[in-house]
């Protein structure tokens, strides 16, 4: 019973970190989206900030991916859905949104 108790722990843990770091990227990828509409559309001069927003970005979504294959391993997710969950950092918001969805589903099968 107790290595059933520290898996699960472990898991839950897991899914907790994909969480924050679903929340980070898709937080970076919505400011910076709206930089850029600033910059292109408005004028507003790129400062160096700019250019280290998308870095920050993409540093977040190579992460993100780790843990997105870390749970679809652990959880047995199909391709297309671990493709789908690994895309959304790809869109502002969707990454948040997806995340809810998983957790909503997650606590469900949990009662």
């Amino acid at each position: 019973m107790g290595i059933l108790e520290a898996a699960g722990r472990q898991d839950k843990f897991a899914f907790a970190q994909y969480r924050a770091v679903a929340w980070a990227t898709g937080v970076v990828l919505a400011s910076m989206t709206v930089y850029l509409i600033a910059v292109y559309v408005f004028g507003v001069e790129a400062s160096p900030t700019y250019k280290f927003g998308w870095q920050l970005h993409g540093m977040l979504y190579v992460i993100y991916l780790a843990f997105v294959a870390r749970i679809a391993i652990r959880e047995r997710w199909a391709m297309p859905q671990t493709v789908l969950v690994a895309l959304s950092g790809t869109v502002p918001a969707w990454g948040i949104m997806m995340e809810r969805k998983l957790t909503a589903a997650r606590q469900a099968s949990a009662k």
